[in-house]
């Protein structure tokens, strides 16, 4: 039923649909709040200008679960931290209650309890619904400002606790020390409220909301990852199974001169699925350095691949001590070589002032078993799961 009320102070004309005797209501005009009970509306609260940044207004339609409410009053409250929120109370045609509530942009919609649910054990235990929940400290908030049609006093002083799980909350309001009234609620996505109340825009979002929930499940997280882990063992023991090095190439390449002219060796044949081609290179360097270049050529596509590596080695001895840098040896990988038959393209050089480096021992393995890939998926996977729950408690930090 549309009611419609003027203000005694300010003449402002409101129109709100509901369907309670308007005990009380405060003028969103000249912000002030009027005692209804009476022939004569008389003057309660004068509010001085507050700023909220607010979603909703007095009067607004919005639809959940298939039915449809209207927004038919607000109350901003705050904390001595000066932590302000907006309680919206909302109402359908049939007279079925709703509440939503707002802080920075975050959304609760909550409904009463019914007076015959007990929860006496709930207040020793913090256990509803098998969930257990955080009991908050007890607040008494302050009206900042009340506008629209209300059936109760809203300015009647109330102290509050909150219980929370993420996204769930039950809350406690005890007035004049005697009468409680219990609700409980949910965190409301903010795509839900543009969409009940079709709004292209909300109020800023700031900060995390009271029971709004982490964007993910760090345990969920944490079980595809060491699901993905145990398949990656799995394909790589499976790819390994049986697999043994061979030896494809071994020589050893001398030099007589500062450098060699281009040697290409025997074919040689590679098996089994693409896996790297190991290079081992190994000298009798000493204050000096060997290089060495060698190509991979597939005889039958005639592609040729080229790597180059430096032996150094150097030593001596300073203020008593001796000391070493570099190796004598080394390796690398022709990744991912697939079967077929290869030969080797090599070119090695020395310094032109070296007169003991004789030459170059090169020996390449084929079907070595490769773990590589799978250590770096694991570590990838664990700093993942890491990162998830560091991130969830970051998230909780700010949540309070």
């Amino acid at each position: 039923m549309k009611t419609t009320i003027t203000c005694p102070s300010c003449n402002h004309e409101q129109t709100i649909d509901v369907t309670f005797k308007v005990n009380f209501f405060g003028c969103v005009s000249c912000l002030r709040y009027f005692d209804n009970t009476a022939a004569k509306a008389v003057v309660k609260e004068t509010f001085k200008p507050f700023y909220f940044e607010r979603s909703l207004s007095v009067g607004a339609s919005g639809t959940f679960d298939n039915e449809a409410y209207t927004v038919t009053g607000l109350v901003i409250k705050s904390l001595q931290s000066l932590e302000s929120w907006c309680e919206y109370l909302l109402q359908t045609q049939s007279g079925k209650p709703l509440y939503i509530s707002e802080s920075q942009g975050h959304f609760i919609k909550m409904e009463a309890l019914d007076a015959t649910v007990d929860m006496t054990s709930f207040e020793k235990n913090q256990n509803f619904e098998e969930i257990t929940y955080t009991r908050l400290a007890v607040a008494t908030p302050r009206v900042r400002l009340a506008v629209g049609y209300f059936e109760e006093d809203v300015l009647q002083p109330s102290k509050v606790t909150e219980f929370i799980a993420p996204p769930l909350i039950i809350s406690r309001e005890v007035y004049d020390e005697t009468h409680t009234i219990w609700y409980k609620g949910a965190h409301l996505p903010r795509p839900t409220v543009k969409k009940a109340f079709r709004l292209s825009k909300l109020a800023g979002r700031y900060g995390t909301g009271l029971v709004q929930p982490f964007y993910f499940e760090p345990f969920r997280v944490a079980q595809i990852l060491l699901a993905m882990c145990l398949l990656v063992i799995g394909i790589t023991m499976l790819r390994n199974y049986n697999r043994e090095a061979t030896i494809v190439y071994d020589a050893f390449v001398p030099l007589n001169g500062a450098s060699a002219s281009d040697l290409v060796s025997n074919s040689f044949e590679v098996t089994g699925s693409r896996a790297p081609l190991t290079v081992h290179l190994a000298s009798e360097v000493d204050n000096s350095w060997a290089s060495t270049t060698i190509g991979l050529v597939n005889e039958e596509t005639n592609e040729e691949i080229y790597a180059t590596r430096d032996l150094e080695f150097y030593q001596g001895y300073e203020a008593g001590e001796h000391w070493t840098e570099g190796s004598k040896s080394d390796e690398f990988n022709f990744c991912g070589v697939p079967a077929g038959k290869y030969h080797f393209i090599i070119n090695v050089s020395k310094s032109e002032i070296d007169t003991t480096t004789t030459g170059v021992h090169i020996r390449a393995e084929s079907g070595m078993p490769v773990y590589h890939n799978m250590w770096i998926v694991l570590v990838v996977c664990v700093v993942l799961i890491i990162a998830a729950y560091i991130a969830k408690d970051k998230f909780e930090e700010n949540r309070y």
